[in-house]
């Protein structure tokens, strides 16, 4: 577990937790025991998400895959392709292809032994499924007859608890993703995660989610995997964390995002945004 404790004002201390840990098995159940504490609220399972940029032969832009689930249904799924410009054309993709608000039965256990858990829909067909390989999780994802994919983790995950910054917490599994899309060989990183609310909340969890996070992996010339991560609620609280393989975690509640904001050439309703920026984490900057 990493933890850094700050003091803020005299006599008050305040902590944030992220942790860098193996991925278990537990962690797919509707409460995971390690989330099973008054500051993650006793947290219980809202969302189940898939999600990675795709980069295809002759073409600069990437394809951003996302699909964003309830723990019994999806609450969307597409494919787009980027534009090179910040306020460029982006373009759907299979959009009809893909299941959208559909029911899928319960994210569960589909098998103990061996151990597969997993959920999807038949019309408009698709199948998430993760399981145990050389005492890693993995996963496969399937969509249609266009995506067809293995996500083989990291070696860690992360999980940003929910504390008094957040009011959800998260673990979030990156992964080197192999297989076709279009046809096409693809290699790409992505990432399976899942969001979590607190146990007495009725609500839905989109109604309580207001906040900016920046989440980068990548992927060393020698090898090694780093994790950055960025949280900023809104009241401008923050909490972050880097993470190089074999090194110590960088974790504070320092947070800075440095940007130039200018307003959506293309709507009228006061919406801003940014081409560029930089965020920095206790003494750890990354340039996005």
């Amino acid at each position: 577990m990493v933890k850094k404790t700050d003091k803020s004002t005299e006599g008050e201390t305040i902590s944030r937790i992220i942790e860098i840990v193996r991925h278990e098995k537990d962690f797919f159940e509707e409460r995971p025991e390690i989330l099973n504490s008054e500051y993650d609220q006793y947290a219980k399972m809202a969302l189940v998400d898939a999600y990675g940029l795709i980069f295809t032969k002759g073409r600069e832009e990437p394809v951003l895959f996302v699909r964003h689930g309830n723990r019994n249904s999806y609450r969307f799924g597409g494919c787009c392709r980027l534009s090179n410009d910040s306020v460029g054309v982006q373009t759907p993709l299979h959009d009809e292809d893909m299941a959208q608000k559909e029911e899928t039965g319960e994210f569960r256990a589909l098998s103990e032994e061996p151990w597969i858990y997993g959920y999807g829909t038949e019309k408009s067909f698709s199948e998430y499924r993760y399981f145990y390989e050389n005492g890693l999780i993995n996963g496969t994802w399937k969509e249609g007859d266009f995506l067809d994919v293995k996500a083989e983790p990291f070696p860690y995950c992360i999980v940003q608890h929910m504390g008094d910054i957040a009011n959800f917490t998260q673990i979030m599994q990156p992964a080197i993703v192999k297989g076709t899309f279009d046809g096409e060989e693809v290699e790409f990183l992505g990432s399976f995660d899942k969001v979590f609310m607190p146990s007495k909340q009725t609500s839905d969890i989109g109604s309580t989610m207001a906040y900016n996070l920046v989440l980068d992996h990548g992927i060393r010339q020698d090898g090694r995997k780093e994790s950055f991560i960025v949280y900023i609620n809104a009241e401008g609280k923050g909490m972050g964390m880097y993470y190089l393989e074999g090194e110590e975690p960088i974790v504070s509640e320092e947070v800075i995002m440095e940007t130039e904001w200018f307003h959506q050439p293309y709507s009228d309703d006061g919406t801003v945004m940014y081409k560029d920026a930089l965020f920095i984490v206790g003494n750890k900057k990354d340039p996005l």
